[in-house]
């Protein structure tokens, strides 16, 4: 269609020119002069390149007269016949009415080939008619789609979540003093209600519309505090050789399926699973051998290439594998223990990759693309006034987009909204100069060369064609959207002009003068920023700052019995004004009396504890068992949550006074908030306005939700209100606005790491997966809790401060609703929910507010550079969203807003905010490698 459409086009185009003769003579119209085929063959003749059509110099001789027409009949024509190449060239001279050309072998007159093109005209009128409704029809068709997908998605993510349902409890509410053992134990026997049936009127389940907040005997199971997981540290510097192990065409098919095939690997690029697939390595067992065992720890991935593979939980086969399955992917992300065990029924080969190889895969497949990136940017003149920080954003934000040959990338007269770098391949530049004109060639571009940036700073009209060259081309795009959120300052941009200006159009001047620094101590603006970054000016959120900080490094005889606390028992529950005090005086572990136990972790435990001499100042001590530390090859952590906390001056944060160690442990003397958890708090409140399901299936749930558009999920807990999360999340960000200008990145932001102090303000705790990175540079660890971690993290593609932005948005979802977004019976399906995104989620509107909703969604958005908070505006974009607007951020600041919680506190020993733990009697063995011998 498109060759017969250039080629009535240039036939219109020659016809107009020669308009006939008034006094032409009538030619004859009969239909055998213009018939059906002949018609056909004139606009079937393909359309020759400009430089492969015929000359004016070949038709000088008359063409000779077909064989198959009379002789006397073509002398007597031949001088008023012309051929169908001569009508088409560029003459100007009349045609009459009588001329006739030659069509196939037979003459046609001039008026019927006007004729015709008229009515071809009509009909190609309304066949674009037709394309346009089609195309309509087809973009509403797309959207429709895209709609169901998006409900499919949602509707996965209550399935794979797999909420505990809802158990009866007499309408009691959860002591706060239940032990973790007993709220298993509740959770299990909420399971196992629901696996035997539970009846409801005569033996039904309760319809969803039925079952309301007002049912006194629904109430939501007590849940387990989440744990965090840290991977071991991965180092851009380290030089591991890849082995490219030699494989045949099926083997390496069978490979890249399995990782297609796979929820968690297929979300890799392309050119990590070809290096990946490349990698690999061969490994064979027995029949009756394992090859992972549950409870074991794991470092690789597995592929199945022959034999059949027995999983087993406990002593209960629960499947089997056979050829072309990829199983063990969670050892990529971190050191885990298995979840299950793998047994070969016969013998069995199968395809391995270590974890420091994929992780290394991630990390270079990263590191190249965003030097590349960053390298054609410093290519371009127009940003040489750029900082390397805001051009090393730009590199993250920039997408390859592959166009085919002679598709237009760009068409003269569309509004302009996307800036172009060519990466491979080569476009070629076309412009109308007069309105209807066919486009005249400009110039061609290259790899390097970049062109449309003039939509970056002007809503313009392309001036230009952009045409992508055979075989075609891949760019680099840049939105302008991005570039405002990124950049914003346009005034920084050298504007260039199209066309046939004396600035060459499209012109490619490198860029020279690269500003090669940047000033690393670059703040962002904040309204409160005297306020909330400045020590001095916050005396009253939490006690007198501390102008000077010593460590106090001691070696201490063997204490009782200590477990350190993990992320999750870091409870720092500071009273009055223990902290100023404290620093004053060098305290010594001898002079620490143990009160009781706060909270009780992985790595140890937290205890409150008071100075001898003055049983009226308190502090948690946290104390954590160097062979477990060890063991985690989590020193690194620990020795950076130590210097971390001893720099960090921040009423919004809990402080570090000393530090201690002996041959178990090694200890951190902190500020005590005796308010308690966040975590406990919202764990204890009673639900607000929700719908509680009591002995449904998931399918029963999953369908319900979608049919009565209700919340796609189940909630483990109470929930707070707005004007509490707003107080909550305002806090953070001023510890996130302390930490991110001091180039902090927390990584563990969840309800279990705040804690309330003795007037209800919250303290972030538990540092030990901060860490310190320089500005526009990237670190690599898994560190974080799963359901809380974000999408780059999960992908190893590198993160910075924009990760504790999604974890935010995160938050708050939970605050709102008493459960996180993204949640799941294992860490594996959360991160395959985590990697849908927040679309995928449903958020219930008697919970969410629709500004609420606004702020999660544009906090958690996919793609890190876009997420509020990390352009141009830094945190005080967040700050000045809808959601905050008329909060009191100087009254925060000064610690005279009256926070929304006041808790109950007798004195500097009242632990009654906090879970009640047993007494631990266990003694771990010593660890003396010598590690902590700097703590």
């Amino acid at each position: 269609m498109a060759s017969h459409n250039s080629f009535d086009n240039q036939a219109l185009a020659v016809l107009d020119r020669h308009p006939q003769s008034p006094s032409s003579p009538p030619v004859d119209s009969s239909p055998n002069l213009l018939n059906a085929t002949s018609s056909a063959h004139l606009f079937a003749q393909p359309v020759l390149p400009l430089n492969l059509r015929p000359s004016v110099d070949d038709y000088k001789t008359p063409p000779p007269v077909p064989p198959h027409q009379n002789t006397a009949a073509s002398s007597t024509t031949a001088t008023t016949t012309t051929t169908l190449a001569t009508v088409l060239q560029p003459s100007y001279s009349a045609i009459n009415s009588s001329d006739c050309i030659l069509i196939d072998g037979q003459l046609q007159s001039v008026e019927g080939v006007q004729s015709l093109v008229a009515h071809l005209r009509e009909e190609i009128a309304l066949r674009n008619t037709q394309i346009a409704r089609l195309t309509g029809e087809v973009e509403s068709l797309r959207r429709i789609v895209g709609d169901r997908d998006r409900d499919v998605d949602q509707l996965k993510s209550v399935l794979d979540q797999k909420y505990i349902p809802m158990v009866a409890v007499n309408g009691t509410n959860h002591s706060s003093s239940s032990s973790s053992n007993n709220n298993v134990a509740n959770t299990s026997a909420g399971v196992s209600a629901v696996e035997e049936g539970m009846e409801y009127g005569e033996g039904g389940v309760a319809p969803l519309h039925m079952m309301s907040s007002s049912q006194p005997t629904t109430m939501p199971p007590a849940r387990i505090k989440k744990q965090g997981v840290c991977g071991e540290s991965v180092s851009r510097n380290a030089n591991i050789g890849f082995i490219h192990y030699e494989k045949d065409h099926n083997s390496r098919s069978l490979i890249y399926n399995a990782i297609t095939s796979n929820d968690f690997l297929n979300n890799l690029e392309q050119s990590q699973i070809e290096e990946i697939v490349l990698c690999m390595y061969e490994k064979r067992v027995n029949k009756g051998c394992f090859i992972i065992r549950e409870g074991e720890p794991g470092d690789a991935l597995y592929v199945t290439a022959e034999g059949l593979l027995e999983v087993l939980k406990g002593n209960q086969v629960i499947g089997q594998m056979e050829v072309g399955r990829a199983f063990g992917e969670m050892a990529l992300l971190y050191n885990c223990n298995r979840t299950a065990s793998v047994k070969a029924l016969t013998n069995a080969k199968f395809w391995t990759l270590d974890r420091r190889v994929y992780q290394q895969i991630m990390m270079n497949s990263s590191v190249h693309k965003h030097k590349e990136n960053f390298q054609f940017l410093l290519s371009v003149s127009d940003f040489k006034n750029l900082s390397q920080r805001k051009l090393h954003k730009l590199a993250d934000v920039l997408e390859l987009i592959y166009y085919p040959g002679n598709e237009y990338i760009i068409r003269q007269g569309e509004v302009g909204e996307t800036f172009f770098i060519i990466h491979s391949g080569q476009v070629k530049i076309t412009q109308s100069k007069v309105p209807g004109e066919p486009p005249q060639d400009i110039r061609f571009l290259g790899a390097g060369d970049w062109f449309g940036e003039r939509a970056l700073y002007t809503r313009d009209k392309r001036s230009a064609n952009v045409v992508a060259m055979p075989p075609g081309v891949h760019v680099l795009c840049l939105d302008r959207s991005n570039f405002i959120h990124l950049i914003g300052d346009l005034n920084e941009i050298k504007s260039r002009e199209y066309g046939d200006s004396n600035q060459s159009l499209l012109s490619q001047s490198p860029a020279t003068d690269v500003e090669d620094s940047f000033s690393s101590g670059e703040k962002r603006a904040s309204m409160t920023s005297q306020l909330s970054t400045e020590e001095s000016a916050v005396g009253g959120a939490g006690g007198s700052g501390v102008t000077n900080l010593s460590p106090f490094f001691s070696t201490v005889p063997h204490a009782p019995s200590k477990r350190g606390s993990s992320a999750l028992a870091e409870r720092d529950t500071g009273v009055g004004n223990a902290r100023a005090s404290a620093t004053r005086e060098n305290i010594k572990y001898e002079d620490l009396v143990p009160v009781a136990i706060l909270g009780i972790g992985g790595f140890g435990r937290v205890e409150l504890v008071v100075l001898r001499y003055d049983p009226t100042k308190s502090f948690a001590l946290k104390c954590m068992k160097k062979k477990h530390i060890v063991d985690t090859r989590q020193e690194k952590h620990i020795f950076s949550e130590r210097n971390l906390m001893f720099e960090i001056k921040s009423s919004f944060v809990c402080r570090l006074y000393a530090t201690y160690r002996d041959a178990k442990y090694v200890y951190m003397l902190l500020e005590a908030c005796l308010g308690g958890e966040i975590w406990t708090i919202l764990r204890n409140r009673p639900l607000e306005g929700f719908v509680f399901v009591c002995g449904l299936k998931i399918e029963a749930v999953a369908l319900s939700f979608r049919d009565d558009a209700v919340a796609c999920y189940l909630p483990f807990s109470g929930n707070f209100d707005d004007n509490i999360t707003r107080f909550i999340v305002a806090s953070v960000l001023e510890a996130f606005t302390y930490l991110h200008t001091n180039h902090i990145i927390y990584r563990d932001l969840k309800p279990e790491n705040l804690l309330l102090d003795g007037r209800g303000y919250i303290k972030l705790c538990d540092f030990g997966f901060a860490k310190k990175i320089s500005p526009g540079k990237k670190t690599w660890t898994f560190c974080g809790t799963p359901e809380y971690v974000a999408p780059e993290i999960i992908l190893n593609k590198g993160h910075d401060h924009s990760a504790d932005y999604w974890s935010l948005g995160i938050l708050m979802f939970e605050l709102l609703t008493g459960s996180p977004p993204f949640t799941g019976m294992d860490p594996m399906k959360i991160y395959n929910i985590i990697l849908r995104g927040i679309d995928a989620i449903m958020f219930p509107p008697f919970q969410i507010n629709r500004t609420a909703t606004a702020l999660i969604h544009r906090l958690c958005a996919q793609n890190p550079v876009e997420r509020l908070g990390y352009g141009r505006g830094g945190i005080v974009d967040i700050k000045q969203h809808k959601y905050f607007q008329g909060f009191d951020w100087i009254g925060l600041c000064r610690g005279t807003l009256q926070a929304p919680i006041l808790p109950k506190i007798s004195g500097p020993t009242d632990v009654s905010n906090f879970d009640h733990y047993p007494d631990i009697t266990d003694v771990p063995p010593d660890e003396l490698s010598g590690w902590d011998a700097e703590f």
